[in-house]
């Protein structure tokens, strides 16, 4: 959020970001899973790190010569988006994993879950879940559908081109991969109904993310972990 502030800044474009903080409990367990199945399918089980796709990726780029693919957990992405630049220099890289395991160990899984669905882009100037549910299908995050919940997930690694191209036969085709996954793992209920008059405003008022967490992980402790370890 605060980098695509600052390249509108240089741009010199107005820029005001659709953000709406949920609580996990007011996220759709479809969104939730969907996500997990998109992003980090071992993501209740590893600590931080999965191996075997940091693997994968590795052979897969060594193959195409260039880097094509990445092995980031859903932990590491919220790590690289709370605290460091885009930059793929190998200090930064250390910091990031330094940042991801202080984080698993202050966090539960479902705390960290939370905080990546909020503050995740999910479009052009479209921050978290529930921003993402009522800027695409005009509902709060809670009453999303397997099906609208699966779109979702599946425009998570390029989210402002498909938010342009919301048709695309590869979305389509991912959405329906990451739509069978979960039904296949989790045994959910029907999504709830959408309430007759969903389009009123009964959400709580916006708050930054920063302070939305600071209870749980504080930036200086996390980031004074990873300065007591750096090379």
């Amino acid at each position: 959020m605060e980098l695509r502030r600052i390249e509108a800044e240089k741009k010199r474009r107005s820029y005001s970001p659709n953000f709406h903080w949920a609580p996990i409990g007011q996220i759709s367990p479809y969104l939730k899973y969907a996500v997990v199945e998109a992003e980090d399918s071992s993501f209740y089980q590893h600590h931080g790190f999965d191996w075997d796709a940091i693997r994968d990726a590795i052979a897969v780029n060594w193959e195409k010569g260039e880097f094509k693919r990445g092995g980031s957990t859903i932990t590491q992405q919220l790590a690289k988006n709370l605290y460091l630049s885009p930059s793929k220099n190998p200090t930064r890289k250390i910091r990031e994993a330094l940042i991801t395991m202080a984080i698993e160990r202050r966090l539960k899984k479902d705390r960290i879950l939370e905080l990546y669905l909020n503050i995740i882009e999910w479009g052009n100037g479209v921050y978290g879940a529930e921003a993402a549910a009522r800027h695409y299908f005009n509902k709060s995050a809670q009453y999303l559908t397997p099906s609208e919940a699966s779109w979702l997930a599946s425009i998570i690694p390029s989210p402002r081109f498909y938010d342009r191209h919301r048709n695309s036969d590869y979305i389509k085709k991912r959405q329906a991969t990451i739509a069978k996954r979960v039904e296949k793992r989790y045994n959910l209920p029907p999504a709830p109904k959408t309430p007759d008059d969903d389009h009123e405003d009964t959400e709580k008022p916006d708050q930054d993310y920063e302070d939305e967490i600071e209870d749980e992980i504080i930036e200086e402790e996390v980031v004074e972990d990873s300065n007591k370890s750096r090379l």
